[in-house]
């Protein structure tokens, strides 16, 4: 028998698991350590097209993102990296498209002082810690399968890995989850 488990209930989860760090971990001091640091996440549907290098520049150039999350890649990144290393971003972490689909790039400031270490990895997101003196926080990029019947091992995976998570943890991405219908 699956495991499945709703998304608010993971999310309640998660934030008891919040809730108790606080009382081991100077939530201020961790976010004090990292309050220049900012990350960005888009679905970008395609890189390799002249609009989205585009947009990616404007973006890039308005919120100035310490790191970015490409989701939905559809192209390998060796297409684009001369583009990212002229705007100044190195990549941590590559899972590369499928068959124009699927695709997860992990970049940061080629200038940021902060250290990052991959974690885990699947077809479906990376987990890694960045560190800044004695501060630490583990963040997650998602980008989740669009196949409803694929989310719950996803959904499993992420309340597997964060029985190690002993720090603040944020997930970004694209979890291919709607509220309603309508969505």
């Amino acid at each position: 028998m699956e495991l499945m488990i709703h998304p608010l209930k993971l999310m309640q989860t998660w934030l008891l698991k919040v809730s108790r760090l606080r009382h081991f971990i100077p939530i201020s001091f961790v976010m004090e350590a990292f309050k220049d640091t900012s990350s960005l996440s888009w679905n970008i549907r395609g890189a390799h097209n002249s609009n989205a290098k585009r947009h990616l520049k404007d973006i890039i150039q308005k919120y100035n993102p310490t790191f970015l999350s490409i989701l939905e890649t559809h192209t390998p990144f060796a297409r684009l990296s001369t583009f990212w290393n002229n705007i100044g971003y190195t990549p941590i972490h590559i899972i590369e498209a499928t068959c124009h689909s699927r695709g997860i790039w992990l970049l940061k400031q080629s200038t940021s002082n902060i250290t990052s270490y991959v974690l885990n990895t699947n077809h479906y997101s990376i987990t890694f810690s960045l560190h800044r003196g004695d501060a630490t926080i583990t963040c997650t990029c998602v980008y989740a399968s669009p196949n409803f019947t694929m989310r719950p091992n996803l959904w499993t995976y992420l309340t597997i890995i964060s029985h190690n998570i002993n720090n603040p943890w944020m997930l970004i991405g694209d979890f291919n989850e709607t509220l309603i219908p309508s969505d």
